[in-house]
C-alpha cells in the first residue's frame, strides 16, 4: 500500500492524562501517519495513567509509537496487544521515532508494568522501547521483529531493537528488567539490549535469532 500522509494536524489522534482504572479493549488504531510538514505524533499517548488494561489492541500504520509516559505511570497491563507498521520519515533523523510500544519517562522507581503476550514488529525504530524509565517493567512471552527497517521492506530505517531494556540512570541491584518466555528475531540491530541501563535485569528463557 502507498503511504498516504495524514492531515496536517500538529496534535496527538487519542490522549488520557492521569487516569485510573481504564479499561480498553479490541480497538483498531490505525492510519494516523507522519503529515510531511510535521514531527511525529502519537495515535495513542497516555500520561500517568494507572492500572489500566490494554488487551486486544491492533495499534498499526502511524506514525509514531503507542506510548505510556510519567511519572504516576503504573500498575499498567498490556495483554495480547500488536505494534506494527509504524513510521516517521519525515522527522529531523528519518525513521528514529516510530518504536511499537513506548512506556517511557517514568521517573518512578516504584512503578510496576506488564507487557504479556504482545507482539511488535515492522516499526521503523524499535518494537519495544523503555527509554528512561526507572520503573519495573515485566516483558511475558512477547515476540519483536522486523524492526529497524523501513516496513514490508528490509531497507534500513531506525536503531532496530527488538526489547529496549534502557536507558535509566538510577544505579541498583534491585531487579527493574524482567524478561522471560520472549522472542526476538531478524530486528536490524539487537535482539535483546540494556542501553547503558546500569540497573538488575532477570533475563530468561528467552530466545534470540538472526538479529543484526
Amino acid at each position: 500500500a502507498s503511504y498516504i500522509p495524514a492531515i496536517g494536524v500538529a496534535t496527538d489522534l487519542l490522549y488520557f492524562e492521569t487516569c485510573s482504572y481504564l479499561y480498553f479493549k479490541n480497538l483498531d488504531i490505525s492510519n494516523y501517519y507522519q503529515h510531511p510538514t510535521l514531527d511525529y505524533w502519537f495515535a495513542f499517548r497516555g500520561n500517568d495513567l494507572s492500572n489500566c488494561k490494554f488487551e486486544n489492541i491492533n495499534y498499526h500504520h502511524n506514525g509514531s509509537a503507542f506510548t505510556l509516559r510519567g511519572d504516576s505511570t503504573t500498575g499498567n497491563l498490556f495483554l495480547n496487544c500488536d505494534f506494527h507498521h509504524n513510521q516517521d520519515p519525515y522527522s529531523d533523523t528519518p525513521y528514529d521515532g516510530a518504536d511499537g510500544l513506548n512506556i517511557t519517562y517514568v521517573n518512578n522507581t516504584a512503578a510496576v508494568n506488564t507487557v504479556r503476550n504482545c507482539r511488535a514488529w515492522w516499526n521503523a525504530d524499535d518494537g519495544f522501547d523503555l527509554w528512561e524509565n526507572e520503573g519495573y517493567v515485566e516483558f511475558d512471552n512477547c515476540w519483536s521483529f522486523y524492526n529497524g527497517y523501513i516496513p514490508d521492506t528490509f531497507s534500513t530505517a531506525g536503531n532496530g531493537s527488538g526489547f529496549k531494556l534502557g536507558r535509566g540512570d538510577t544505579v541498583t541491584t534491585t531487579v527493574r528488567r524482567y524478561v522471560h518466555n520472549c522472542l526476538a528475531f531478524k530486528n536490524r540491530s539487537w535482539g535483546f539490549v540494556e542501553n547503558d541501563n546500569p540497573c538488575n535485569m532477570t533475563i530468561v528463557n528467552n530466545t534470540a535469532v538472526q538479529n543484526g
